[in-house]
């Protein structure tokens, strides 16, 4: 299997949402839980960003600190293909907005 770096910007409070269940031993790592989300999005209906307006608040507030990170993840080239296709047909602006929303169900599931 051809796997593919993708980065992407993300904030930090997803990143410590994303650790917290690392040690709560539910995942793995965090990457493991990334490609999850993605595969997800990827088999689903396609959510728009304001149907996730609720819980991007929680994590986009201003506050005193560094509020992103870059993040590079490891995907199959097959997911790095599919993530394209969303963005030219116009789903998501860009990969890494398609990534960004597949984390953030995942987090609004878990």
């Amino acid at each position: 299997m051809t796997m593919k770096t993708i980065s992407f910007i993300l904030p930090v409070g997803i990143l410590e949402d994303l650790d917290m269940l690392v040690r709560n031993e539910i995942y793995s790592d965090r990457s493991k839980i990334m490609r999850i989300a993605i595969r997800d999005l990827l088999k689903g209906p396609k959510p728009s960003l304001q149907s996730l307006d609720d819980i991007r608040k929680k994590y986009y507030q201003k506050t005193g600190r560094r509020t992103t990170d870059r993040t590079s993840l490891k995907i199959p080239a097959e997911l790095k293909k599919a993530l394209e296709k969303l963005v030219k047909k116009g789903i998501y602006p860009s990969k890494s907005e398609a990534v960004r929303v597949a984390i953030l169900i995942f987090i609004k599931r878990e």
